[in-house]
């Protein structure tokens, strides 16, 4: 059984566009505090920033841009 970060490490291995998103800041009440990040992949996602609608939106903008920049590298 592989661990989170060999799973990740295989996935950049296959040259699979990847997206890292971090929560910068939070106000008021919110599942998961600033520097929260997840990884995402064009099929699957690594980590969370707290679920549900917000994890949910981020899936959607991550496949957005994987569509629009399919021969961009961005480092």
């Amino acid at each position: 059984n592989k661990s989170k970060i060999e799973e990740v490490i295989e996935t950049l291995n296959h040259h699979q566009k990847i997206a890292r998103v971090v929560i910068i800041s939070t106000k008021g009440s919110a599942p998961r505090k600033a520097h929260s990040h997840m990884i995402v992949t064009e099929q699957q996602a690594f980590g969370s920033i707290g679920g549900g609608q917000l994890e949910y939106q981020v899936h959607l903008f991550a496949g957005k841009l994987f569509y629009l920049c399919k021969n961009l590298i961005v480092r």
